[in-house]
């Protein structure tokens, strides 16, 4: 139990150390195009974001940064997807070929949420493999259509680059891109090579390294029986993706300033994409800030949601929405026990999916309240959403973030923080300690309900 402590506070403490560097690096003059020292504030913000993998931004990353702060962010979006310890670890192992100890073992397995040391060595090559595989994939598909995009802008060099980015930002479900103008992929809304190889990556980052490594060594071995853990991932993310699809296209197909200019296909394709970029990646093909407030709503709670654990995306998970799901289900039905595909979900892991669905309410709660406070111009959908994309670790935003107040961006640089780490993270490692008693109290009714 200590050493799983010390292990989550390590993983806080690493992210946090990756946070600050960054966010030095960001405010130098060498990161800017306009050659002079940025605003710490706007660097540390710049810098959580990349890190926690978010996309929030306060300065557009084309038109502000130069190649040298493009790279930087671009970095601590890899280090921030995969994890410092992670790219560090690898690294190590294939440079001096050096045994991993346990308490770095104890540490790998717990930022994937595995509750087994077994295999955690494999995992670490398949997932840092796995990772450049995607994104070189991702890099050349997306180079059909930015090389020749921007050959006469940017030239052969800038179309590629792009490409690099962009793929490495989808993988690691960050939402930076360096299009300019804070447009995102709004230019490429009916395009299918970008979208889907967009969606595609997105997704692969998402289902988290667990899943991954599962589907490949059963197709290797010629077996399609997976774990309930991989069955739920694949159930539960396959049905958001339609259902959020298929309510966002109800609700924008006819709107001016979103779906509505598009051809049949383009709504389909953007409607498609809306669905999976709140799973937490923060590209968008739409403005938001046009969006019927319906449409805010279901990205909110999509945004939420997130991704699979053991991946790139953040929110709660899908297997924690799942869990709390069986357990209302479990309740109503007056059952003592939850079961899924012949299998029983234990009861410490349905007690720690409702801590985590109240701890993370709570802090959307909290964050809100003090944006209210700090923005009264803004509407209070346009303050929550900002705060369930920050929270969700996605990036959406409906066009506020650059005018918020130093105080709304300290907020929001929390919020990014404690949605990327975990609210569970840091407070099993730094606040509540397990507790062994040696005895119980009689119990007593209270009423509910």
């Amino acid at each position: 139990m200590e050493a799983a402590i010390k292990a989550r506070r390590l993983i806080v403490r690493s992210f946090a150390a990756v946070i600050l560097v960054g966010a030095v690096l960001l405010a130098l003059p060498i990161a800017s195009r306009g050659g002079g020292f940025t605003n710490f504030v706007d660097a540390l913000f710049t810098s959580t974001s990349a890190v926690c993998v978010t996309g929030l931004i306060v300065k557009d990353t084309w038109d502000y940064w130069n190649f040298a702060g493009q790279f930087i962010i671009m970095l601590l979006i890899q280090f921030g997807g995969l994890s410092y310890l992670t790219i560090t670890t690898f690294t190590l192992l294939l440079l001096t070929g050096a045994r991993i100890g346990l308490r770095t073992r104890i540490t790998l397995a717990s930022q994937w949420n595995v509750n087994t040391l077994q295999g955690v060595v494999k995992l670490l090559g398949f997932t840092v493999r796995f990772a450049l595989l995607v994104e070189l994939i991702g890099t050349l598909l997306l180079s059909i259509t930015f090389i020749p995009y921007y050959l006469n802008s940017r030239g052969l060099a800038g179309g590629i680059w792009v490409s690099v980015f962009d793929a490495v930002s989808a993988f690691n479900n960050a939402g930076f891109d360096i299009h300019g103008g804070f447009k995102s992929l709004s230019e490429f809304a009916q395009d299918p090579v970008v979208t889907l190889t967009m969606m595609g990556l997105i997704i692969a980052g998402g289902l988290g390294f667990v899943v991954w490594s599962e589907i490949f060594q059963k197709v290797r071995q010629k077996k399609f029986y997976f774990s309930l853990h991989t069955r739920i991932v694949l159930g539960v993310t396959l049905v958001l993706i339609v259902l959020g699809a298929l309510l966002i296209g109800i609700f924008e197909w006819n709107n001016p300033k979103t779906l509505g200019p598009l051809s049949i296909q383009g709504k389909i394709l953007a409607a498609l994409f809306q669905s999976v970029t709140p799973r937490t990646a923060g590209f968008s093909t739409i403005n938001h800030g046009y969006a019927t407030l319906p449409t805010l709503l279901i990205t909110m709670l999509l945004m939420f949601i997130g991704g699979s654990p053991g991946g790139t995306a953040g929110g709660i998970k899908t297997t924690t929405f799942f869990s709390v799901f069986q357990y209302i289900r479990a309740v109503l039905t007056g059952s003592s026990r939850v079961h899924v595909a012949h299998r029983t979900i234990k009861w410490s892991i349905l007690d720690t999916a409702n801590a985590i669905l109240i701890l993370n309410i709570t802090i959307a709660i909290i964050s809100t309240v003090l944006l209210s406070i700090f923005e009264p111009a803004l509407h209070l959908h346009q303050i929550a959403f900002e705060v369930f994309s920050a929270l969700g670790t996605v990036g959406l935003s409906t066009g506020i973030t650059p005018n918020l107040s130093v105080a709304s961006k300290i907020v929001l640089i929390l919020t990014m923080f404690v949605g990327r780490v975990g609210v569970f993270t840091i407070l099993t490692g730094y606040i509540f300690r397990p507790e062994l008693p040696s005895y119980t109290y009689p119990e007593e009714d209270i009423i509910v309900g």
